[in-house]
C-alpha cells in the first residue's frame, strides 16, 4: 500500500510541475537575441569579469570533419605553473611505473 501511494505522488508531483514549464510568447522570442537557444543571458556583467556569450567553442579553420582529427579547444589556454609541473610529472616514465 505504501509503495502505491508513494508510486502515484511521484507521478503526481511530475505531472504538476511541468504544467509551471511554459513560457510566454515574448520569452520564446527572445531565444537566439538577448537568450541563447537553451534560455541563459547572453550578456556579461558590468565588472567585465564574466564575458559575454559569442557561441561557444569554435572548430579550428583547418578542421576536416571525418579526418579522426580531434583538435583541443583549449590549446591557446596557458597552464598555470601547479599545472604544468603536474604534466610533466605525470609524463614521466618514473611517474606511469609507481601507476
Amino acid at each position: 500500500m505504501f509503495r502505491k501511494s508513494l508510486m502515484a505522488l511521484a507521478i503526481a508531483s511530475l505531472t504538476a510541475s511541468s504544467a509551471f514549464a511554459a513560457v510566454s510568447a515574448d520569452e520564446a522570442k527572445q531565444l537566439g537575441t538577448t537568450l541563447t537557444s537553451i534560455g541563459a543571458e547572453k550578456a556579461g556583467n558590468k565588472d567585465g569579469t564574466i564575458p559575454e556569450y559569442t557561441g561557444g567553442i569554435k572548430a579550428p579553420a583547418d578542421f576536416k570533419a571525418g579526418s579522426g582529427f580531434r583538435p583541443d579547444p583549449y590549446a591557446s589556454v596557458s597552464l598555470s605553473p601547479a599545472r604544468t609541473w603536474l604534466a610533466t610529472r605525470t609524463s614521466s616514465p618514473r611517474a606511469r611505473r609507481s601507476c
